[in-house]
Order: structure tokens, then sequence, then C-alpha cells
């Protein structure tokens, strides 16, 4: 349904396939990963030194990037409202334990209506975390339906591009897969 090649533009990050067909997901290439570490293993000094970057502490892309992308395609027929009614008693939930207390933000929120992809389409944060000296990462889903077919998009990131940068990212995902579908 989708390739890695495909992904990885997207989000501008190196990914490998962990699947195929109507349930795929992807994430960060270990072999990237691994090189960058090999890296700075090299040059201890080196690494100390770009982690100090004007009093702040900055966290190298081989540790701090994390990517890990879902997609499933199933045929029902709940509907938007459903969905988005279903959705808003889980955040409903979760508030109630109150989750700010635990670092999470934005926990469980419809965000809103994405246009373009397929039939209707919308975007939920799952939280937003950020753990201070720039490391953040968020957890997003996109909800789309194309004829019988309904589309979950989901994905961890770090670090966190935003909002409205992810749901740009996830809904080319849906795009992608929505086209296919058809």
């Amino acid at each position: 349904m989708l390739s890695a090649t495909d992904v990885g533009k997207i989000f501008d990050k190196t990914v490998v396939s962990n699947g195929s067909g109507t349930a795929c997901s992807f994430g960060l290439d270990p072999a990237e990963k691994e090189k960058q570490m090999a890296a700075l293993q090299q040059d201890p000094a080196k690494a100390a030194a770009a982690m100090v970057n004007g009093g702040k502490i900055a966290i190298p892309s081989a540790i701090g990037d994390q990517l890990a992308l879902e997609v499933n395609v199933d045929r029902d027929t709940q509907t938007e409202a459903e969905l988005k009614a279903a959705h808003a008693e889980i955040g409903k939930q979760i508030t109630a334990t109150n989750p700010s207390a635990h670092g999470l933000n934005e926990t469980s929120q419809t965000a809103k209506d994405i246009s373009g992809v397929g039939e209707w389409a919308f975007s939920i944060n799952v939280a937003a975390v950020n753990m201070g000296m720039g490391v953040s990462t968020r957890g997003r889903m996109l909800e789309a339906k194309q004829g019988p077919w309904h589309l979950v998009v989901s994905v961890t990131i770090a670090p966190d591009p935003g909002e409205a940068k992810l749901d740009a990212q996830l809904a080319d995902v849906a795009r992608l897969v929505c086209a296919k579908l058809k």
C-alpha cells in the first residue's frame, strides 16, 4: 500500500517498512541510527561539544529522533459522528485522571477536520510530551473514510514537529492510501 520511500519523503527521515497489506508500520532505519551512534563513539570530545550548544544541551538526532507510523485499513460501517463521539468519551475519561500531572499535554483531543482526504477525515491528538532540554514527543492519529474503507494513520514522533505540520504529513500519507482504495 505504501513504500518506505514514500513515508520517508513525507517525514524527511530514512525509514524501513515493518509490514504490508492493509496493516503496515514504518520506523526509523536502525542502520542509519547505528551509523550516527558509531560516529559519536569515535570522537567523544566532538560528541560532547555537539551536545552543549550555548549552554543548552542538544540531543543528537541518533538519540532523540523517533518515528513509529502505523497504517490500518479495514472495512466497516462506523460513521464520522460515531468515531468522534468515541474519541470524545475516551478523552473525557483520560482528562479525569489529570494527565498533566504526569507530564502529558493535550491528551486525547479531537483536533480538527482535514479536507481533501477521502470522504471525511479528522485528526486526534493522543498526547504531547515535552521533557525539557529540547526533547519533545507527540502521538497523533488521523481517521478517514473512503468508500467502505476506514483508514487509521497513527504516529509517535520526536522531535515534535507541531500539530499543523504533523496533520499535513498524516494527510499526505492518508491521501496516498485513499488513492489506492478508489
